[in-house]
């Protein structure tokens, strides 16, 4: 039942980023990366080994969804699983105010790095314009919309606690 309800939560994420019907979401033409943060609380909560196996399935799914090189979205996400579920594991503890910070500087690197993959596609735009006009703004919001995912992925982990 708790697999089947972190399902329906990825599976809504990938509606929200990928549907443009929820496009009034928007703030100046930037979506929060809904998947993106559901991956960080997710390995907040369930720890790197769990982690490392969803951030390889979810990545694998949004290069099929956004026709991206395949493995690209994986090789990142993977790594953001890493570094997610060492800090978790090592320094800090499970609270909103560091989850948010967390969210704010993966996604950060997560878009830096996706930046570069997009230089070497061919799609290349200024350093300075892509960080503040994309990178900085993503990362604000993802960083606002991170408490709310953080406390849906924590009901679904505790009610799990609860059970077993």
């Amino acid at each position: 039942m708790v697999i089947f309800l972190n399902f329906l939560i990825f599976i809504f994420a990938y509606l929200l980023d990928l549907a443009k019907i929820f496009s009034f979401i928007s703030v100046f033409g930037i979506m929060p990366q809904f998947v993106f943060v559901c991956l960080v609380c997710f390995c907040i909560f369930y720890g790197k080994e769990r982690g490392l196996v969803l951030a390889v399935i979810i990545g694998f799914i949004t290069d099929f969804a956004t026709a991206s090189p395949v493995g690209s979205h994986a090789l990142v996400f993977l790594a953001v699983s890493v570094v997610c579920g060492i800090t978790y594991e090592t320094v800090f503890e499970k609270n909103y105010f560091t989850a948010a910070l967390t969210v704010f500087v993966l996604s950060f690197g997560y878009n830096i790095i996706t930046y570069i993959f997009q230089i070497f596609m061919g799609r290349e735009a200024g350093f300075l314009y892509a960080t503040f006009r994309y990178v900085l703004p993503t990362c604000v919001y993802n960083t606002v919309v991170s408490p709310l995912l953080y406390f849906i992925v924590g009901k679904v982990y505790y009610r799990n606690e609860r059970i077993f």
